[in-house]
């Protein structure tokens, strides 16, 4: 019978730290798909943020990434608060199945959600190009109509003149000199 060599004192202390990083980091990308799911506007800011600085790690979107996260900048611009955490090894992730099975949901919804969302936004975004078009097609026209109408307005104007200018000659040429008025309604 192979005796097992007991661990020693430390290394209790480093596993509970290391499965307390575990569950700060899982508490923190939970608390996150929270915030995202009730504000899509966070979403997209996150979404953003990860598009603005693709080389590091904002918010892990694979169990890999997840073992690698560290940046909580993303948590606290949308308001979170998060206990520390630090990159973890992925033999220390597979010691919890249960939370080796969590990380890999919880990965997952995220990365749907974060994707959907920018979805959303770039569907709004050709949305608004789109309704942006027509609006500028609907103030041409708009102008265009003014344009005609003044133009009609000047013609009115100048047929008034024209016939003042002829009641003008007729009273003179029948002797009624006195200054023709405009009843107006």
């Amino acid at each position: 019978m192979v005796k097992k060599e007991a661990k020693p004192p430390i290394a209790y202390s480093l596993e509970a730290q290391a499965l307390q990083n575990i569950r700060n980091k899982l508490s923190g990308l939970l608390a996150l798909l929270e915030v995202c799911e009730k504000d899509a506007s966070a979403a997209r800011r996150v979404w953003k943020a990860m598009k603005d600085d693709a080389e590091a790690v904002l918010v892990p979107m694979s169990q890999r990434q997840f073992l690698l996260w560290t940046d909580r900048t993303v948590l606290t611009a949308v308001g979170l608060e998060s206990a520390p955490f630090y990159k973890v090894g992925n033999g220390t992730l597979n010691r919890y199945p249960e939370l080796h099975e969590q990380v890999a949901i919880v990965t997952k919804d995220v990365r749907g959600l974060l994707q959907s969302a920018n979805e959303l936004a770039e569907l709004s975004e050709n949305q608004l190009a789109r309704a942006l078009r027509r609006e500028r097609q609907r103030v041409k026209t708009l102008e265009e109509e003014v344009i005609r109408l003044r133009r009609k307005l000047r013609d009115s104007e100048d047929g008034v003149g024209a016939l003042e200018s002829e009641i003008r000659d007729l009273c003179r040429q029948h002797g009624l000199f006195r200054k023709p008025t405009l009843v107006k309604a």
